[in-house]
């Protein structure tokens, strides 16, 4: 069984290759890989802490969920949602903060077991 990299880890490095000044949420997507599902539902969830958001952040929540349930790879977005542009460095400040709470999580926080799918699909 091998192991994989912590998503902290992976945050750094993807930081470390980041363009200078603009990305886009589907750079981001393909830098996270299977880990991007995670991304999107923290996104969804701290976007329903807001007051009024809720409703609206619910009913967006089950497209990520439907896309898990046919088993995607990672979520996928409308084009016009996946080429918008946002700062890198606004990113990096972001990560900056992130990452030294993840570690701390990453503490207590183990990777889930295989499901019999990914069992047998392995070589």
């Amino acid at each position: 069984m091998t192991t994989r990299a912590a998503t902290s880890v992976v945050l750094d490095d993807m930081l470390s290759g980041a363009p200078a000044k603009d990305v886009t949420l589907d750079w981001l997507m393909g830098r996270l890989g299977d880990r991007s599902f995670g991304f999107v539902l923290l996104l969804m969830a701290l976007l329903d802490l807001l007051p009024g958001v809720s409703a609206v952040a619910g009913v967006l929540l089950m497209v990520p969920a439907t896309q898990m349930i046919l088993a995607r790879r990672g979520p996928v977005f409308p084009r016009y949602v996946a080429t918008r542009r946002f700062e890198a460095p606004r990113l990096a400040r972001v990560s900056r903060r992130i990452v030294p709470v993840l570690r701390w999580l990453e503490r207590f926080v183990r990777p889930r077991w295989a499901t019999p799918f990914e069992l047998s699909s392995s070589p």
